[in-house]
């Protein structure tokens, strides 16, 4: 199923490249105007980056695990990029979403329960530039991330010296993916970026994360 997931992200987000390519039939004015304006984004480059940042969620996904409360720790993913106009890419990740623990009581405090969850999810989208600078690249993101979010309980009863630990619980999905941010063009093959990043539906998690990205062909 998770395959599944991933599969669908991918194709989808492939598609949307391919029907931008195809319908951005760009006049030659344009196309220059462009060109200065977004400095060495060409249509074929390839290029590689990171970035670490902050990440919260209170959704049925990471959320769910912590009750009531927002689950927040530091995040961070790598990704790959296809230059495949001058102003859309497509772009591949993972994403190491956080670690953490939430303890549950019952009412009557007899049985309480350790949940602890690892996120992680890959994600494929297309980056839109605005080409409205010449060093700062603006630009707007659409996909689809597939995560996973695993839940190990470890319950513990008063009374008991005993605890056993119950099988993760199979907490996935896939939703959509929006974001914004900016590249700023240190030189002509690395470049350093700002981004703030959205997933909604049962993940609803929120990523705000600095890093760089280097252009190897």
């Amino acid at each position: 199923m998770k395959l599944f997931h991933w599969a669908t992200a991918l194709t989808t987000a492939c598609l949307i490249i391919s029907a931008q390519a195809q319908a951005g039939s760009y006049s030659d004015d344009y196309s220059s105007s462009s060109s200065e304006a977004l400095g060495d984004y060409k249509a074929g480059n390839i290029y590689l980056g990171g970035s670490i940042g902050y990440v919260n969620s209170n959704g049925g996904g990471i959320g769910h695990q912590c009750g009531e409360l927002t689950c927040s720790d530091t995040m961070w993913k790598a990704y790959a990029g296809y230059q495949a106009t001058e102003t859309v890419a497509a772009e591949v990740g993972y994403h190491n979403l956080g670690h953490y623990e939430h303890t549950w009581t019952s009412a009557d405090g007899k049985t309480s329960a350790l949940w602890d969850v690892n996120s992680t999810a890959l994600s494929a989208s297309a980056k839109v530039s605005t080409g409205l600078f010449d060093k700062v690249d603006t630009f707007g993101r659409i996909g689809f991330m597939a995560w996973n979010a695993p839940a190990t309980i470890v319950p513990s009863y008063t009374g008991s010296s005993s605890s056993s630990t119950i099988e993760p619980t199979d907490n996935s999905g896939t939703d959509l993916l929006i974001g914004a941010g900016a590249d700023y063009k240190v030189s002509d093959n690395l470049s350093v970026r700002g981004e703030y990043e959205h997933v909604g539906g049962d993940l609803n998690a929120h990523m705000f994360s600095v890093g760089a990205n280097y252009k190897t062909f």
